[in-house]
Parts: C-alpha cells; structure tokens; sequence
C-alpha cells in the first residue's frame, strides 16, 4: 500500500496515495458554527461540499487534501505534506477511511 505522510501539529498520518484526487495548497475552507471540533469546515470541489477534518491540533491549514473514497464520497483532510512511503497493514491502524496511523508497540 501506497501512503503519504500528512503531519497536523503532533499528529501524523499516512493516506492512501491512490485516493488523493487533490491537493490544495491554502484551501479556501469555510469554518462551519456549531461543527464539532475535528471539523475544520467545508469547501466546493468540483461542485460537490466536501468536508475537512483536522486530525492532530496544529490549527493551521496550509494543505487540504481531498480524497475520493471507495464508496464514491469524498472527505478532505488539512495538515503538511510528508515523505511518500509504503506500509504494511499488520503495522497499520485505519482511523478513517484511507486515512492509517502507525500501530503502537504495547508491552504485555
């Protein structure tokens, strides 16, 4: 699997490549009232709203990156591009759809 690494302040994730339809460098996201604080706003995409998480606590939004998922919606995620790298799924934790955190080490 295909990942680029995504950094949101301390947070960290790893995106599935072939679901970025776009990045958007100052995405011109619109703050939503009332939306919960993981929800940074919407934005038109090819005419259709897609909707932004923020996944770590920069508060920042430099890059937006809309993906286009498997079920034919899309969702959009803001925080500085990293590395390309590729990653195992045993090693990985899905915490969105196409969207993975590295697996912890646990001592037993």
């Amino acid at each position: 699997m295909e990942l680029v690494t995504v950094k949101d302040g301390s947070c960290t994730v790893y995106v599935e490549k072939n679901l970025i339809k776009q990045v958007v460098i100052h995405p011109q996201i619109q703050q939503v009232p009332g939306a919960p604080d993981h929800i940074c706003g919407i934005m038109l995409y090819e005419r259709t709203p897609v909707v932004f998480c923020r996944l770590g606590d920069s508060g920042g939004c430099t890059c937006g990156f809309i993906l286009g998922l498997r079920d034919g919606t899309m969702i959009g995620v803001i925080g500085e591009p990293g590395a390309e790298d590729s990653g195992e799924p045993e090693k990985m934790m899905e915490v969105m759809p196409g969207i993975w955190e590295k697996k912890c080490d646990t001592i037993e």
